[in-house]
């Protein structure tokens, strides 16, 4: 059987934040290898040297730390042509794009045309929403629903899409009208380097808890800056929220914290290099995510960095964020975070408690568990 991997990366001897999903894809294929499957795989770069029976397509001579660069890039007509001659010639039984969704918009192309492979997709955090994003630009517009538009055909064509988390998995299912059933949810990947420096780190804390994520409703940051404000209304040395991403509600969540009197004390980062998000994780006292109550890679980032977690406790929590790990709170209670928060800083000892806890666990998802998961799931198609 022959399937084709399309991805901005395919890497197996770099680790770190930047580079699980290329790493969990090299995983996989040596996986699928062993079940008689021959690889063809086009990468935006790869740095995979030696593998005789893996056919691959390099599309660009220089490794690119940073993922946003890929993000002005969006379409390569040298990478798409390489794909559509591929599945035609080599009769591909399974199209497999995974990793982020830059440089692999190219091959949303492929959805226009009617085809019998079977297609999977991701694992990924899930789209970016580019008709909600607001902007007076008319090109950009044409180019936002015109990407939209392809990434959806390409979902509703995919016989599964494999997410990071629930949260998004309700934002395709509903946006995009997609069965629920075809939408599996794993916990992302943490890179082995994360883990091993993980306990050297020793940078001291300062007043603020940190927030990242698309400014979307869903997210609920809005709860985190009202709950603020009853944080500070009983505190002497106030503490502040710097909040990390970019999205269509941040004009109104500029006018709530502007209403709240609280500008002083909500900074909004915009969107960061990774580096840069990691950086900001290491020096918050919490993590906070009020919409999102299942492991992600920026949780996982975050106890690495000794940085506890607050977040919602719901049907969507699991064995990983509970009691012992994280300080769960009322998903539609104001005053239940805020109680949260001043527990928090009145217990430096019970945020390291928590971390402590959380790094028990904290191995069990490395790229090799994600890979044996995706393996399982290839399983129905091979």
């Amino acid at each position: 059987m022959k399937v084709l991997f399309v991805g901005n990366y395919l890497l197996h001897n770099r680790d770190d934040i930047h580079d699980s999903e290329g790493r969990t894809c090299f995983e996989l294929i040596s996986r699928l290898e062993k079940k008689g499957v021959k690889p063809y795989v086009i990468a935006g770069y790869t740095a995979i040297k030696g593998k005789n029976n893996w056919k691959i397509y390099k599309i660009f001579n220089k490794y690119i730390r940073d993922p946003n660069i890929f993000q002005r890039l969006w379409f390569n007509i040298k990478a798409y042509y390489i794909a559509k001659k591929i599945i035609k010639k080599e009769k591909i039984k399974i199209y497999h794009r995974i990793g982020p969704l830059c440089f692999t918009r190219t091959f949303d192309l492929l959805s226009i045309f009617k085809t019998k492979i079977s297609t999977v997709m991701g694992p990924q955090y899930g789209p970016r929403m580019p008709l909600l994003q607001k902007t007076k630009k008319i090109s950009y517009k044409i180019k936002n629903f015109m990407l939209y538009y392809l990434y959806k055909r390409t979902v509703k064509n995919a016989n599964i899409v494999i997410l990071y988390n629930p949260f998004m998995k309700e934002i395709v299912s509903q946006k995009m009208n997609i069965p629920k059933n075809k939408i599996i949810v794993l916990s992302p990947t943490i890179t082995n380097s994360l883990i091993k420096n993980s306990g050297r780190i020793k940078k001291k804390k300062s007043r603020h808890i940190c927030a990242v994520g698309v400014l979307v409703k869903e997210r609920n940051f809005q709860m985190l800056i009202k709950s603020l404000q009853i944080v500070n209304s009983k505190i002497k040395k106030k503490i502040k929220v710097v909040i990390i991403g970019e999205g269509p509600y941040k004009q109104e969540l500029l006018n709530i914290t502007k209403k709240l009197g609280l500008t002083k004390y909500v900074e909004f980062k915009g969107g960061l290099p990774r580096n840069k998000v990691f950086e900001n994780l290491q020096k918050a006292f919490a993590l906070c995510d009020p919409g999102i109550s299942q492991p992600n890679k920026v949780g996982f980032e975050a106890i690495a960095n000794n940085t506890p977690i607050i977040i919602p406790k719901s049907f969507y929590t699991n064995g990983f964020f509970n009691n012992k790990t994280a300080l769960l709170f009322k998903y539609d209670s104001v005053n239940d975070l805020s109680n949260k928060i001043l527990k928090l800083l009145e217990n430096e000892q019970l945020g390291k408690k928590l971390v402590v806890e959380a790094k028990k666990l904290l191995k069990k998802y490395t790229i090799e568990y994600t890979a044996d998961k995706i393996f399982e799931i290839y399983k129905k198609l091979l």
